[in-house]
């Protein structure tokens, strides 16, 4: 859905009582072009599968994993 835009990404730190409690990273991103739109419908004839991963291609794993229940689950 998005990909990072130009630029580097910034860094916050946030210390209490002299000790680093937090750090925020704030990252530039832009939506993808190729990305469609999202839409949240009601509907209670539709069956919504979703999937979440970590780390260094976890979007792909993700849409993939969805993707291959929906291929294991049903049949035309």
């Amino acid at each position: 859905m998005f990909k990072p835009a130009e630029g580097g990404y910034f860094e916050e730190y946030i210390g209490k009582s002299g000790a680093l409690n937090r750090l925020v990273l704030y990252l530039q991103v832009v939506k993808r072009p190729d990305y469609n739109s999202i839409r949240v419908e009601y509907c209670d004839e539709r069956l919504f599968l979703a999937a979440s991963r970590l780390g260094e291609g976890a979007e792909e794993q993700a849409a993939a994993a969805t993707a291959g229940c929906s291929a294991n689950c049903w049949t035309a």
